[in-house]
Parts: structure tokens; C-alpha cells; sequence
């Protein structure tokens, strides 16, 4: 029985990969959720899904994710085929210039954006180890971004997303050593960008029209605009099923490939 488990799965990619991977009843689904309050939608599909198992943590902190690992491993006998470190966020306006002559800022932004991309990923990633080495498929997965390509950022001319893109590339630096170091064991890493997804509503869609579609125009100029969640997630979910272990460590798209859009 293939068995999943999902951070940040309270809405937009985590709550779509949950609602595909739970559709298929073989399927052990469990998603990681910090506030119950904010995953309704996450409740009402496992009602229905009682192949989902919701577990309340927090990814920044470790302790949380030993004791999510043991709860996971009560239901698997103590093993884990896929790990989906979907965690993310930070701000995405913020700009170098901003920061300029303002280094306790500065400091902040960046260490708050490495918390959530970086640290919660390495934290996860180290409790869950003993279930994913246990396991048949033994994949970890890290939802990263395009916004952390250097070409793409070059070439698009983005200036903004400063802590979000640094530490999206962090994470994508963890996912080659991590992929290094446990190649020998038939582990599989993969730092996966899931495309430029229309999960935002309010400002942030405004900023995704207003600003990012004429950006990524000048590298793609056949773009029309976002896909969808469920797009990026059957894509996604491509990717993950046909990761092989001589692709462990790289940082691909929701294509499989590098074209970010």
C-alpha cells in the first residue's frame, strides 16, 4: 500500500496533491497541517477519503516532525514511500534596494524566509529519513520555484522575491547534497518546481498580471498566463512517478525539464 506524506497541505498545491493522491483508495495519504483552522476543505475531503490522515505540526519546528515521523509510522509499520516537502512561503515584493542601509531588516527577512523554505524542509526530511529508507519507493521530494533559476531570474529581469528566491535555492542545494549522500542507498531526491500556478487570489493576482506575466514574457514570450492547481498537480505527479535514481538531486520543472512556466 504506497504511502505519501504531504506538508503544507491546508490549501493551494498541498491540499491539491492530497485530493489526487487520496483518490486513489491503495493509496496512505497523510498531510501535515499547522492550524486546523485554516484547512477546512482539508477536513471535509477526509470525510469522504478515510485514506487521509491529517497530523497537526509545525515543519520549523523538530520535535513536532519526530512525533509527526512516529505517528506516520504507527499506520505503515514504520515505513514511508514518498515524502512531499511542500512547505512554503515568504514575501514575494521585497527587493535588495529595500534593505539597503537597514542590516537588522535585512537579517530578519532572510532568516524568517530560510526558516519556512529551508529549515522546515531539512527538518522534515531528517525525521521522516528512517521511514523513507525503510520503504520501496524511497522518494523525497521538495517543492522549490523557477523564481530560484539563475537564468530565469537574469533573463526575466525580476528583481523582487529577494528572500523567497535565496532561500528556494537553498533548498535546492540541500536536495543535490542530501541527493549525494544517500545515492547509495536507492533513496531519490528531487528539488520540483510545480510551474507558475494560479493559487492566489486579491493582490497577488493582481501582482501576477500586472507584473510577472510581462516578466516571464521576455524569456517565453508564447505565455498567456497561469495554469491551474489541478494542471500542475498531474503534472507534478508525473514528474515524482518517473524520478529515477540517476535524476536524484536535480532541479526540474513540473515538465521535467527546465522550462519553469
Amino acid at each position: 500500500m504506497p504511502s505519501y506524506v504531504v506538508t503544507g497541505a491546508s490549501r493551494g498545491i498541498g491540499l491539491g496533491l492530497i485530493q489526487a493522491l487520496s483518490s486513489y483508495e491503495s493509496n496512505q495519504v497523510f498531510a501535515i497541517i499547522r492550524d486546523p483552522a485554516t484547512a477546512p476543505a482539508l477536513y471535509s475531503l477526509a470525510k469522504t477519503n478515510p485514506n487521509i490522515h491529517i497530523i497537526i505540526g509545525e515543519v520549523t519546528k523538530p520535535e513536532d516532525m519526530d512525533l509527526a515521523a512516529q505517528e506516520v509510522a504507527k499506520v505503515t509499520s514504520g515505513k514511508l514511500d514518498v515524502l512531499i516537502n511542500n512547505v512554503g512561503g515568504g514575501n514575494n515584493r521585497d527587493m535588495p534596494a529595500d534593505y539597503i542601509g537597514k542590516p537588522s531588516e535585512l537579517k530578519a527577512a532572510m532568516l524568517e524566509s530560510l526558516d519556512i523554505n529551508l529549515f522546515g524542509a531539512l527538518y522534515t526530511t531528517d525525521s521522516f529519513l528512517p521511514l523513507i529508507r525503510a520503504g520501496e519507493t524511497k522518494k523525497i521530494i521538495c517543492i522549490s520555484t523557477g523564481m530560484a533559476d539563475l537564468d530565469l531570474m537574469l533573463k526575466s529581469e525580476i528583481p523582487f522575491a529577494l528572500g523567497y528566491s535565496m532561500s528556494k535555492s537553498a533548498l535546492n542545494a540541500m536536495v543535490a547534497k542530501y541527493a549525494v549522500q544517500f545515492r547509495g542507498e536507492g533513496i531519490k531526491l528531487l528539488s520540483l518546481s510545480p510551474g507558475w500556478v494560479a493559487t492566489h487570489t486579491g493582490p497577488e493576482a493582481d501582482m501576477a498580471r500586472e507584473i510577472l506575466l510581462p516578466a516571464f514574457q521576455k524569456v517565453y514570450p508564447e505565455l498567456k498566463g497561469q495554469i491551474t492547481t489541478e494542471e500542475s498537480i498531474r503534472m507534478q505527479l508525473e514528474v515524482i512517478e518517473k524520478l529515477t535514481l540517476e535524476q536524484s538531486g536535480q532541479f526540474l520543472s513540473h515538465h521535467g525539464d527546465k522550462i519553469w512556466v
